[in-house]
């Protein structure tokens, strides 16, 4: 028998997996970096969930905070 699950609980479980992908593009990127200003924190916490995958692959390739800042100045959301 197929669970039944409702539309609130699909998306509790949606904004889980997001929080917890945005959770560990942060980490990936303080590790790499070394750190993050809180201005710089603010703006990953605040990307779009579709931008946190090419983020997560772009980071790889960052060496300095001015290689994310100029990614999330490429990536602005209008």
């Amino acid at each position: 028998m197929t669970p039944f699950v409702t539309s609130f609980e699909r998306l509790a479980r949606d904004e889980g997996k997001i929080e917890g992908e945005r959770k560990t593009v942060l980490r990936q990127l303080k590790r790499k970096l070394g750190g993050l200003s809180e201005a710089l924190e603010a703006e990953v916490v605040a990307l779009h969930a579709a931008l946190l995958d090419p983020l997560s692959e772009a980071l790889l390739d960052f060496t300095t905070q001015a290689d994310l800042e100029a990614w999330l100045r490429e990536h602005e959301q209008a």
